[in-house]
Parts: structure tokens; sequence; C-alpha cells
């Protein structure tokens, strides 16, 4: 094909038109009513006139108007349905013929009413919270309406002291607040919903502890000693609080004594359990457990002070410390003094029984208790001490005065021991002319031939061996 030829214009492809749209059915205001009572859809109107005792003329739209019979009108209007007039309302089709069209505001309201009753019954489970009206008031207890079904609440049930006339704690038409407590299902009656509106109302309880809050500190009388060693307080007329063992005195207090029913303690609020109206305290010392406990870490503080010190600016005159003997010498033993240093007691003050020495009574790691009776500090330190003292310094007596009380008991004492009385001495049994007793029977020694009497002889009989 030559290029500069021109293209042949495209077939044309015919359109085919499409067939028009069915027309829709045009239905009648009547057939719409039709269907709109077999599906039970609410028809909105608006009343136009009352038509006496008949019912209510009610335009439906586009001056299309229908009757409501009277019986057919919301009870609450029928003594005057006047008032209806110009509002416009939801209507069930009641009757929709030829011959006749009738609506129904009953109907349409008894329709809302399952439905807000059938919500209300998903929403009232045992435990939900819910407004209710009061609609009847009865002897035994209260009818309430909680959004399209009724809720009945036992007269026990209306405030926390059952009143003898229900009408007494509510009236006619009050909203209050009520908490379902079950669902009774009777095949015959129906479903029976019990409310009550006391669970919701605060207790005595609850109102006498509105004031106390955990960390409060108060003051309580004992009611009790419990077995187990707590205590059951008394916060306020009918608020009780318990005292565990553990918490009746805080770490570094000494567990009480002596503590009795009606005894006044003072408390701290650790918790209040409002579920099992508990409350739980601790018990706080008194001024003299803390004056007592303060005075006590001051002295250990003092000692862990003191313990410091060298043994001559620790110790004092008259002081009874724990000490181990660690060298014995002729006239005293040296110990090691408990807490560091050392000291030296005298012969004189080891308080030696009769016939005892050191090394028997106090021999080395001998662990006793000394009295100080003497600290100096000149040419070097040294401390004196006693065993003789102790018992003397436990009942109460001074030092000084045990130390003036054995100078005069040595100053009285002979400086000397006497010596025992010489006995008499007897003669000689020749003096008195007698003979020994160990000479008695025997005779002057007779030399038997053939040895020598003396050391003398035989030496003499050597030597004459010797040279002959």
């Amino acid at each position: 094909m030559d290029p500069k030829t021109p293209e042949a214009p495209p077939e044309s492809i015919p359109i085919e038109e499409a067939p028009p749209p069915e027309a829709l059915p045009v239905l009648s205001p009547l057939d719409l009513l039709r269907e709109a009572k077999e599906k039970r859809e609410p028809v909105p109107g608006v009343v136009v006139s009352q038509r006496g005792s008949v019912g209510l003329d009610v335009d439906l739209g586009g001056g299309f108007v229908v009757l409501c019979p009277m019986d057919e009108v919301d009870l609450r209007h029928q003594k005057n349905p006047g008032k209806l007039v110009g509002q416009q309302l939801l209507f069930q089709v009641k009757e929709a013929t030829p011959e006749e069209i009738l609506l129904s505001q009953r109907r349409q309201l008894a329709i809302e009413s399952d439905v807000r009753a059938l919500k209300a019954r998903e929403r009232a489970t045992p435990g939900a919270v819910l407004t209710g009206k009061v609609v009847r008031i009865r002897p035994h207890g209260v009818y309430v309406d909680i959004g399209g079904i009724e809720g009945f609440i036992r007269r026990p049930d209306l405030a926390e002291e059952a009143p003898a006339d229900p009408g007494e704690a509510v009236t006619m038409g009050e909203e209050i607040q009520v908490k379902v407590l079950e669902i009774r299902h009777d095949p015959v009656k129906g479903d029976r919903i019990l409310v009550s509106r006391k669970a919701l109302l605060p207790s005595a309880w609850e109102r006498a502890t509105e004031g106390i809050a955990v960390g409060q500190k108060l003051s309580g009388k004992i009611l009790r000693v419990m077995e187990w060693g707590g205590l059951l307080v008394e916060l306020l007329p009918g608020v009780t609080g318990r005292v565990r063992r553990e918490a009746l005195s805080p770490e570094g207090f000494p567990r009480p004594e002596g503590l009795t029913a009606g005894d006044s303690v003072e408390v701290e609020v650790v918790a209040i359990h409002r579920e099992t109206q508990k409350i739980s305290l601790r018990r706080l010392p008194g001024e003299k457990e803390v004056a007592e406990v303060d005075a006590r870490r001051a002295a250990r503080r003092a000692e862990r002070e003191r313990a410091k010190l060298p043994a001559h600016e620790r110790l004092s005159v008259g002081e009874i410390v724990e000490a181990t003997i660690d060298r014995l010498e002729p006239y005293g033993a040296f110990v090691k003094i408990a807490g560091g240093g050392r000291g030296m007691i005298h012969v004189s003050e080891a308080a030696l029984g009769k016939d005892e020495t050191l090394e028997k009574a106090l021999p080395p790691g001998t662990k006793l208790r000394v009295a100080v009776i003497e600290i100096a500090t000149e040419p070097s330190p040294r401390i004196r001490l006693s065993r003789a003292a102790v018992s003397a310094v436990e009942g109460g007596q001074k030092v000084e005065s045990y130390l003036a009380q054995k100078a005069l008991l040595a100053a009285a004492a002979p400086r000397h021991r006497p010596l025992p009385p010489r006995r008499e001495r007897r003669p000689a049994p020749e003096a008195r002319g007698e003979r020994r007793p160990r000479d008695e029977g025997r005779s002057p020694r007779e030399e038997k031939p053939g040895k020598l009497g003396t050391l003398g002889d035989l030496f003499k009989a050597k030597l004459a061996a010797k040279k002959g």
C-alpha cells in the first residue's frame, strides 16, 4: 500500500440500543400501608385534629388523613387526647383495606416497650447497677421500672434498717439507683428481677469510717487480747480494728507485756478493707517505751564510743569487768581485760583459799570477774584489780571503803607470825640411867674370826699385805 494513499475509514460498528428499564410499579398509599403492616414498620404521622370521642385524625403526608381510634391512643392521653394535636408521632397500621384504614399508637408503644425491655434484660445481670423509677408501692416492697422491665425491691432491701412502711423510704415516680441481686425464672409468671437499693447505700460502718484514712494515728480501747497474740481495738462506736502479733511493736522495740482489755492504746491505720469491713492497725509505742528505747540506744552508742578508748580511760574505779589470766608471777597475776587492756591482781587480792596457790587457783586461761580498785596514769598507765573485792562492790560497798577496811585489818594484824611454843627436851636415856631401847637385849659386838671389825682394821690389813 502506498503510504501516501490515505487509509480507508474503519467500518462503523452498529451500537445496540439498551432496552428501556422496566417501569417500577407505582404503589398506592394503600399498598404501602399493607406492606408496613406486614413488616410491623412504624408509620410517621402528624395529629391534625380530634374527632370527638371517635379518635384522632392523622396526616400521613400529602393530605392523606387516616383515623387512629381512641382506644388505640396511648392510655396516658386518652382522657385528654387534644394535647396530641400538632405532634408528630409513630403509629402501627391496624387495618389497611379499601373499606377501612386504621392506625394504632398503643401497638407502636408496645413494640417500643418490648425493644426497651429486651435491651434492659440484656443489661439486667446480677451485680449490674441500673436507674429505676418507682411505679408501685406495696406493703411487702416496691416495684421499679428499670427501662421497660420491672424490678422488685423487697422491704429489707430498701434501706439499711427495713422501714415498717415502704412508702417511708421512697415515693411514687422517684428515680433511684438499684443493684440487680438475682433473676428468678418462673415459666408461669415469667422472670422476676430482684433489685436492691440498700446495696448501693453507704452502711453505718462506711459512714462511720469516712473520716479514717490509711496512715492516720488514732487512740483506741482494747476490747480483747486474741489467743494468737494480737489485739482487737475499738476505734469508734461500732468500728473495730485488728493489730496482728507482728504489728504490736515497731522494729527495735520489745514486745509489750501486760496488755489487757480496757487499756488505751495508740494505733496507726495500715489498711482499710471496705469489702470485708475490716481495718488493719499497728500499735504505736507509748512515751515511756520510746524514752526507754532511746535511753538504751544512747547507752549502746556511748558503749561503742567508750570501747574505742584505752582501758585506763574506759574503766572507772569500782567497775566490775571480765578478765582472763594471762601470766603468773610470785606476787600476783597479770590478766587481759575484756574489751582491751591489761591489769594486775596482787596475790593479796586473789581471794585464795587455805593452802591454795596462784598456780592452783588461777592457772593461765582462767576467766574470772574482777573489780577495778586503782587506775594510775603516772609514770605509765596501770590498772590494779581485785578478785576479793567483787562481792563487796556488788553488795554496794565502795572501793575506798573496802581498801580502808582492809588497811585497818592489816595494821591490827601482827607483823610476824608467832612461833609455836617450844617443847621441853627430855634428857638422854643414859643421863637418866637407862639403856637405850635399841640396845636392849644386845651384847657388845664381838669380833668374828677371819673378819675385820672396822674399816681402819681393813685398811691396815690391806697395807700390811702390800708390804709383805
